[in-house]
């Protein structure tokens, strides 16, 4: 394993580069949190904001 810390993955679900790429990613980091945007492309940010900036912050600043 060579990633060793925590990791957030982001996909949309009608991503050109298919979300089971970013599944084995997740399964392969230790650390790592998976996130899969409905109704969205490759450009996540871009088609869910909100949900973007919320996933990041999320995973930023965890709540305890």
């Amino acid at each position: 394993m060579w990633v060793k810390v925590p990791t957030l993955i982001t996909v949309g679900d009608h991503d050109e580069c298919d979300p089971s790429l970013s599944q084995e990613m997740h399964s392969k980091i230790q650390e790592s949190r998976l996130v899969i945007f409905p109704k969205s492309g490759h450009a996540t940010f871009v088609d869910q904001p909100a949900l973007f900036i919320s996933s990041v912050n999320e995973f930023l600043q965890p709540r305890k």
